[in-house]
């Protein structure tokens, strides 16, 4: 499992990376001079090139950088609530192990309530 600093620093890297959606270009006319990339749109006015890959490269490459962009804080953001819910679980267990019952119902309910 990943460490708390570690999924900081995930996060630091999605933050300060370029804004997506990010989407992939491919020109399968063997005489373009392109090469195959990710990119972003910024409005109208163009886009930006985030990577390239050559063309012997495999294609699923560029398609999981591009997919990186939206999948790993959305991955994050579900780690964080799986962990928020486990320790939640832990607190509820403790309380009824106690006798706290009355306790452990207003835990589960707000724990039912957030996962809603």
């Amino acid at each position: 499992m990943t460490t708390v600093a570690e999924r900081k620093a995930m996060r630091e890297r999605a933050d300060r990376a370029t804004k997506g959606p990010w989407g992939v270009e491919r020109y399968p006319d063997i005489n373009t001079t392109f090469e195959p990339m990710v990119y972003t749109h910024h409005g109208e006015d163009g886009f930006e090139i985030i990577a390239t890959a050559d063309r012997d490269d495999e294609p699923h490459d560029l398609d999981f950088i591009a997919a990186a962009r939206e999948d790993l804080p959305a991955v994050l953001e579900d780690l964080d609530l799986a962990l928020e819910l486990l320790e939640r679980a832990d607190s509820v267990l403790e309380a009824w192990q106690e006798g706290r019952h009355s306790e452990t119902r207003r835990e589960i309910a707000a724990f039912l309530k957030k996962t809603d």
